[in-house]
């Protein structure tokens, strides 16, 4: 679970494990990442899609080296960098972009996919 520092939950470990497995395993920062992201964001933010597990990610078509992986040999980091937001219409994705990159984040609006490039 990610709190801000008043105890308010920004992201549930529901949200951020594996769909398939429940696996939630974060790579080395990025949990304070998300965090930053989130309170400087300021809108609600429902994920699709954080950790995967091979199998999982294999069902959704993902790249054998996706940054949703919880073990990720192509980048050899452990755990998940990455997210997908459920987008909102074009005001809402107006200010993902503007943040996506602030942050360091990439931003591709196929997906509204945030991936932090490791090493953070």
């Amino acid at each position: 679970m990610i709190e801000s520092a008043q105890g308010k939950i920004l992201f549930s470990d529901k949200e951020l494990a594996c769909r398939h497995c429940g696996k939630l395993v974060l790579a080395p920062g990025f949990a304070e990442k998300l965090k930053e992201l989130r309170l400087e964001f300021g809108l609600p933010m429902t994920l699709s899609s954080c950790c995967r597990c091979s199998e999982h990610n294999r069902q959704e078509g993902g790249n054998a080296g996706s940054f949703h992986l919880t073990e990720n040999v192509k980048w050899k980091v452990p755990g998940t960098c990455a997210i997908d937001v459920v987008r909102r219409g074009a005001e809402y994705d107006r200010k993902t972009f503007k943040y996506g990159p602030k942050a360091g984040l990439e931003h591709r609006y196929c997906q509204s996919l945030y991936s932090f490039r490791p090493p953070f």
